[in-house]
């Protein structure tokens, strides 16, 4: 049987060092995307809520209602994306 020693040395350093690259990238890209994610706040769901409840556009049609709310492109993507989720969390009548 081998020892600890014999069997990490078996494996070559040039693999450990692409796994350890490799972790380190993929922990920097997740930081990036935490980082640049925003949080929809009440106040921004209330604002897209109150164009789609108005019915003045088509809810598909970013430009406008994003004239209309005020709210940026990647804010209203996730706010229809994610509509239920949001409705949930932030319905007064609870």
């Amino acid at each position: 049987m081998k020892r600890n020693s014999e069997r990490e040395r078996a494996v070559p350093e040039s693999i450990i060092r692409e796994k350890a690259e490799y972790i380190a990238t993929s922990k920097r890209s997740e930081d990036k995307l935490n980082r640049n994610k925003k949080m929809i706040t009440k106040e921004k769901f209330q604002s897209y809520e109150a164009v789609r409840q108005n019915g003045v556009t088509n809810m598909f049609d970013v430009k406008r209602v994003k004239r209309l709310s005020e709210l940026e492109k990647e804010d209203i993507m996730d706010i229809r994306k994610n509509h239920s989720k949001y409705s949930e969390k932030f319905d007064e009548k609870k």
